[in-house]
């Protein structure tokens, strides 16, 4: 107990200073650590992070920092249906979306909240823009169902040009929607379309004469059972992703400098009996849901501590008041006018002014003293609030990295059947260029061009049997679940660069220590895209590329031996949506990797090896998955295509070895 009220006064008021600025300065929040491992050169707040749309934080840091490409022209005009969310607006209210970009839930609070209804084009600045198909409230949230909607249909009149540079820090990583495609019925067919701007292709709203992706009599379900859904995968942990998938395991990284940007596909079989790398889908379901159970954890102790502060707020109010009540007292015994009757003691005596100083001061300390405890309960129940929070958030992330981390596979070795690639392509920063005109609800052109495209890719394939017998492995086209997303908002429209890999892979080794090995590069450059006018496609490019390098390759087999390879590094796409794009135009790169051997004791009594690595580049448009151009791949997926792709460029390069007629196999 303090025995001088002044210095119980000043002991006080530095108490109330050091718990506010305790209060308003937490040490190492969730804010500066995301920014210290964000990528060097990066303004966008969520930059180098998995972007989920479940955490109305994450989704306030991206309006707020996302930053706006200046068009050369922007001259709309909306459909009158249409319903503007805008940026302020959508901070406020906008709780979650969905991870195919189709559900979005808002505060119903939000007065421009009440105007959505089934028809309304909904246009949420800089997330979407999506036609309503339904709205349902929950408690005081309206969650909006949505499907996509052609850019002509929102847009009745628009004139939009641009040119810019593309900010590759400002990434974020984001899953790839793949759906089972559609059933081609006889006598129809796809027309062509240009970014959301052309047919319905929702899932929930199938094309004519195109069946639901999703039904249970969908053709091709049956031969596609065993496949897992790509959203089962766990979360990516930051810069990177290791998934699993038909006992292969991959991995994608992302890695930008200050020229360019390096996108590393790794892949190999899993080891025989080793249980380690791949989790299983009960146990893949069982992360998703202890994922999902932590940040719930997270949400509930985040508020938990912002009820403790509101109180630890209000009870600083209090003692303030009491502080000045205590001295304006003090102030009226020391100058004020003397009562009639002074107050007594215990025993009845007048009390000096000292005395009533001493008396009034106990008062004033013993119900600071209550005050005081009170707000330290607070301060425990917010300290305990953050410790939860931040050990939800360590939890969440050390699921990440159990399936998130990019691993590198191309390095380890496997002791029975190992087979292992590495892809890796570095690319220049380039630019996007596009135009888009629509008058009376009627596309008239249309145009997106990748420019200034300089990369080169490099490809290592290793392949070797361990153990008597023969080794085989064939991985279908592999559609990675994640890609990495570069915003590209035009006027409140958002516009998405994605870079994403696929890969597919067919191996066959014959006999002991049957070995493959090869080393290869392709250079690219130049521009490539796709222009509509009207009901024509055409491609818009001068891409180009060198003759592929070959530069190591090694055979050796008992028996015939044979490798093809196909690798899409990179995919480049000019999408709608911050999440779930589901339809964009696109460039790609797909190098395409043969090696065949003969036996030891072959031909001749010499083994022939012939190697060809084919690199094409390709432009379309895709709503589905991004198709391929190899002919062993299923009908029904290239059956899936809006477009057919248009080739812009092919190389190839043959070695045989021996070079004779005779190993020409």
């Amino acid at each position: 107990m303090c025995k001088h009220a002044r210095w119980c006064w000043v002991i006080g008021s530095a108490l109330l200073v050091a718990l506010s600025a305790c209060s308003k300065h937490p040490t190492g929040g969730p804010e500066s650590a995301a920014a210290a491992r964000r990528p060097a050169g990066a303004t966008l707040a969520i930059a180098g992070d998995l972007f989920t749309g479940d955490d109305p934080a994450a989704i306030r840091a991206y309006l707020q920092s996302v930053r706006e490409v200046k068009p050369t022209s922007f001259d709309v005009e909306w459909n009158p249906a249409t319903v503007a969310v805008g940026r302020d607006a959508a901070m406020r209210s906008l709780r979650s979306i969905s991870l195919d970009g189709s559900t979005f839930r808002l505060t119903s609070s939000e007065p421009v909240v009440a105007q959505l209804k089934p028809g309304s084009i909904l246009w949420i600045w800089d997330i979407a823009v999506r036609k309503v198909d339904r709205v349902t409230i929950e408690d005081d949230v309206t969650v909006v169902h949505t499907q996509p909607v052609a850019l002509n249909e929102a847009l009745t009149r628009a004139h939009i040009a641009f040119e810019s540079s593309v900010s590759l820090p400002d990434y974020y990583v984001g899953y790839v929607r793949h759906e089972k495609p559609p059933t081609k019925t006889a006598g129809t067919r796809r027309r062509p379309g240009f970014i959301l701007v052309g047919e319905n292709t929702s899932p929930d709203n199938p094309a004519p004469g195109t069946s639901d992706p999703n039904s249970a009599d969908a053709s091709g379900a049956a031969d596609n059972s065993d496949d897992e859904d790509a959203f089962q995968e766990t979360r990516p942990a930051h810069g990177g992703y290791t998934g699993k998938l038909k006992d292969f395991n991959y991995s994608l990284a992302y890695d930008t400098r200050a020229d360019g940007v390096t996108l590393t596909l790794e892949a190999s079989n899993a080891e025989e009996g080793d249980e380690a790398g791949d989790t299983g889908k009960e146990t893949k379901e069982a992360i998703v849901e202890k994922f999902k159970e932590l940040s719930k954890e997270q949400k509930e102790a985040a508020k938990e501590e912002r009820e403790a502060q509101k109180q630890v707020d209000a009870l600083q109010k209090d003692l303030q008041a009491l502080d000045s009540s205590y001295q304006q007292q003090v102030e009226q015994l020391k100058s004020g006018p003397k009562p009639a009757s002074a107050p007594t003691d215990s025993n009845g005596f007048p009390l000096s002014l000292q005395g009533q100083l001493d008396k009034l001061t106990k008062t004033y300390q013993d119900q600071r003293s209550v005050e005081l405890g009170k707000v330290k309960e607070q301060l425990k129940i917010r300290a305990e609030a953050q410790k939860r929070k931040m050990e939800a958030e360590a939890d969440k992330k050390k699921l990440a990295d159990l399936g998130g981390a990019a691993k590198k596979l191309f390095e380890i070795a496997k002791d029975n059947l190992d087979v292992r690639f590495r892809a890796r392509v570095d690319l220049d920063n380039f630019a996007v260029t596009g135009i888009l005109d629509i008058k009376g609800g009627n596309l008239e052109n249309a145009k997106a061009q990748f420019k200034q495209l300089n990369g080169k890719l490099d490809l290592s394939f290793i392949g070797r049997m361990g153990k008597p017998g023969n080794g085989a492995i064939k991985v279908p086209v592999m559609n990675l679940p994640i890609a990495f997303n570069i915003p590209f908002p035009i006027g409140g429209l958002p516009f998405v660069i994605q870079l994403g890999a696929d890969f597919l892979a067919n191996v066959f080794l014959a006999g002991n220590h049957a070995t493959q090995s090869f080393h290869g590069a392709f250079i690219f450059n130049g521009s490539g895209g796709i222009r509509t006018a009207g009901p024509a496609t055409n491609a818009d490019s001068t891409m180009t590329g060198e003759e592929p390098e070959v530069k190591n390759s090694e055979a050796m087999s008992p028996g015939v031996s044979g490798l093809v390879l196909g690798v899409q590094v990179p995919r480049l796409g000019f999408g709608f949506g911050v999440a779930g794009m589901s339809s964009v135009a696109y460039l790609d790169v797909v190098s395409v990797l043969t090696m065949t051997n003969s036996a030891a004791v072959a031909i001749g009594g010499f083994q022939c090896r012939r190697v060809t690595l084919t690199s094409t580049g390709r432009v379309g448009i895709s709503t589905k998955i991004v198709p391929w151009p190899i002919p062993y791949v299923a009908d029904k997926i290239n059956d899936a295509l809006s477009t057919t792709p248009k080739e812009i460029f092919k190389k190839e390069k043959v070695v045989l070895d021996p070079p004779i007629k005779a190993c020409e196999i």
